[in-house]
């Protein structure tokens, strides 16, 4: 049933990002969500197989989006590993530490975006990115990526109480 959440709150950010949210006047503001569903699974997916979900993850955004390819791909895979490195040394349930990884996890699709800026432009494109807006992006980011990783942790505690409920059900039928 973990499967089937993650692949929902997956296909729920690619559908809200997509499509929903840029007909909003905050789309501007807004940094890319799937770092929220990248951190989330860091941290609570131990497994070294979550860097294939991740790879279809960013395959799928890239498809999507008007980025150089790989772009997604490139910075999950970063933020996953950061995660993957962090954790052993850092208490991954404190504050500090969210925030740390929500900065750094926009912070790396930004310098990831001047980098392939700067290959395609030369140093003329640098000059006229603009970088206020990044600067808003990462704030927006600290301050919603851990709210945004709580709500993910209530939503799956909502989902396996359901999941445990509908296996009773079925079990109960099956055994009369």
């Amino acid at each position: 049933m973990k499967l089937v959440f993650y692949l929902l709150s997956t296909l729920c950010f690619i559908i809200f990002q997509t499509v929903m949210l840029p007909g909003t006047v905050w789309f501007e503001l807004c940094f890319d969500l799937q770092i929220i569903n990248i951190l989330y699974l860091s941290l609570h997916v131990p497994h070294y197989s979550l860097a294939f979900s991740i790879l279809v993850i960013g395959f799928i955004m890239d498809s999507l989006s008007g980025t150089p390819f790989f772009y997604y791909t490139f910075s999950y895979l970063w933020i996953w590993a950061l995660v993957q490195a962090m954790r052993r040394f850092v208490f991954s349930r404190s504050i500090l530490f969210l925030l740390a990884i929500s900065l750094v996890s926009v912070l790396i699709q930004h310098l990831l975006f001047v980098f392939s800026v700067l290959i395609r432009q030369g140093t003329a494109g640098i000059g006229l990115l603009d970088y206020e807006l990044m600067l808003k992006q990462m704030i927006m980011g600290v301050v919603l990526i851990p709210p945004g990783l709580g709500i993910m942790n209530i939503l799956y505690s909502i989902w396996a109480a359901q999941a445990r409920q509908f296996r009773k059900k079925i079990e109960t039928i099956m055994s009369e």
